[in-house]
């Protein structure tokens, strides 16, 4: 039986995933290329594209 994964839940794995791995990274954007240089983007599929969503909009006002 597949169960689909929901955002909160993938946030709270991908948190104590790197509690783990005594990741410390501090940006958004440094956490989006751990999850891309580490292929987590295959494990935290929804976390990857919220992390891309939040750097956009973050350009988009930074922008205007």
């Amino acid at each position: 039986m597949y169960l689909e994964s929901s955002l909160d839940d993938e946030f709270v794995h991908f948190h104590a995933y790197c509690t783990e791995k005594k990741m410390e990274q501090n940006s958004p954007s440094d956490i989006l290329k751990l999850l891309r240089a580490n292929d987590l983007y295959t494990e935290f599929p929804n976390v990857e594209i919220a992390y891309r969503i939040f750097i956009t909009i973050v350009f988009l006002f930074e922008k205007s």
